[in-house]
């Protein structure tokens, strides 16, 4: 969903997006059957910075997984 039907627009034309299978459903609502994290992703690496929502409109907020190298101290 975003504000900007152009926006909506150029998103659903895009190319890099094909695999997302995303279809319009009102102006400014495009859906996927492809799940909410690779939509997401797939609009991350296609230059997009998208968001998501929880139910009731409030932003959900993920954390990266950190991976860090142990050394042995030596």
């Amino acid at each position: 969903m975003t504000a900007d039907e152009h926006l909506a627009s150029e998103i659903e034309a895009n190319r890099a997006l094909g695999s997302s299978a995303l279809r319009r459903v009102a102006p400014t609502v495009l859906v996927s059957a492809a799940g909410p994290v690779a939509v997401l992703d797939a609009l991350r690496f296609a230059g997009y910075a998208p968001s998501a929502h929880q139910a009731d409109g409030a932003v959900m907020v993920t954390r990266a997984v950190s991976q860090r190298l142990r050394v042995n101290a030596g």
